[in-house]
């Protein structure tokens, strides 16, 4: 029986795409995001949250585009058909977003007060909406997701393999005073 023909989406800090027998691997740079098409196509999907973050310190994200990455139905579609997503990083990061709309509202409401005839008042009067300066914290929107603050403990984990010389190095651990 013939292997499915797998493509992979992986949003980080560079754009390029890898392409060989039977997969395809798509890189998009969080700056380049606005050329992702259909995120229902990928079998997998991994976004890097830190390099998201690192971004954000430099760009202001459109909403169209932040949400095309973080749309639920098509979280939903790549799930449904086996497929997996990983985030990288702090699931509670928040980066900064602009909305096309208000950025072209605000655009032409101030051409319309800098139309005004020399000492007459403005036409219209320039109710200008801040552009930018809006931070969204898409995972958590999505996912409802909250960091996990709790220091990690190894012995929490489940250990199949544990020897004897593991529960003795436990005990001196435990026998250690901070």
């Amino acid at each position: 029986m013939a292997e499915r023909f797998k493509k992979y989406l992986c949003v980080s800090a560079a754009t390029s795409r890898f392409s060989g027998v039977g997969i395809t691997l798509d890189r998009f740079s969080w700056k380049d995001i606005s050329g992702i098409t259909n995120l229902s196509d990928y079998d997998g999907i991994l976004l890097n949250l830190t390099s998201l973050e690192e971004v954000g310190k430099t760009k202001a994200f459109e909403l169209v585009h932040l949400g095309k990455v973080f749309d639920a139905s098509a979280w939903a579609d790549v799930i449904a058909s086996n497929g997996r997503i990983v985030l990288v990083g702090d699931p509670c990061c928040s980066v900064p977003t602009q909305d096309a709309k208000e950025e072209e509202r605000n655009r032409i409401l101030e051409k319309e007060a800098n139309r005004a005839e020399p000492g007459l008042l403005p036409r219209y009067p320039a109710k200008l909406k801040p552009a930018g300066g809006h931070q969204m914290n898409p995972v958590q929107l999505l996912l409802d997701v909250q960091k996990d603050n709790r220091p990690f403990d190894f012995r929490r984990v489940n250990h199949d393999d544990r020897s004897d010389s593991t529960e003795r190095f436990y005990r001196y651990l435990d026998s250690v005073s901070d």
